[in-house]
């Protein structure tokens, strides 16, 4: 199986996952703070949050090809098959992982900032220790991303650096 097929396999899979988990977790906020809160106007910022992750998922999901095309160094994307050597499945591996983190924390981060932007608007819905887990967690799921986009689009240095590390100390 070519590795361009793995990964773009996995790429439609973890779309999926990603529109699974943005509706999950919008349905979330209308159920929890839809009785709560009188101004609609609030609630209506999760729909272009839902919009936006929507249509990232919608994309991953109808061109898995060509984002694992733009994902993949060129000599892991025209490799045959899967035989062409460990480097080049390290190399795909890394950018699936890439993918996957990305996939789980784009709508995390909508989920954040939409509750950061109600906290602000109605401070006496949550107390200063929510509003402080927000914030932490905004925090936390942005390093996320930042660890994702750098697994996914530096993968063929990460392989490069486990390889080096694994043949520290060995003299050839």
């Amino acid at each position: 199986m070519f590795l361009l097929n793995i990964t773009a396999l996995f790429v439609r899979i973890f779309g999926i996952y990603m529109l699974l988990l943005t509706f999950l977790q919008q349905r979330g906020i209308y159920s929890s703070l839809g009785a709560i809160i009188e101004d609609p106007s609030l609630l209506n910022l999760a729909t272009p949050a839902m919009a936006i992750t929507g249509f990232l998922a919608l994309i991953m999901i109808v061109f898995p090809v060509s984002i694992a095309r733009m994902l993949l160094p060129r000599t892991s994307s025209e490799s045959p098959s899967l035989s062409s050597g460990a480097h080049a499945i390290e190399v795909c591996a890394f950018t699936v992982l890439g993918v996957y983190i990305l996939s789980r924390t784009l709508p995390d981060l909508l989920h954040n900032l939409i509750y950061l932007i109600i906290s602000a608007k109605h401070p006496s819905l949550f107390g200063e220790a929510d509003r402080a887990d927000f914030y932490v967690a905004t925090g936390v799921t942005l390093f996320e991303i930042a660890i994702g986009t750098y697994v996914a689009l530096g993968a063929k240095k990460l392989s490069t650096l486990l390889n080096t590390l694994r043949t520290y100390g060995h003299k050839k």
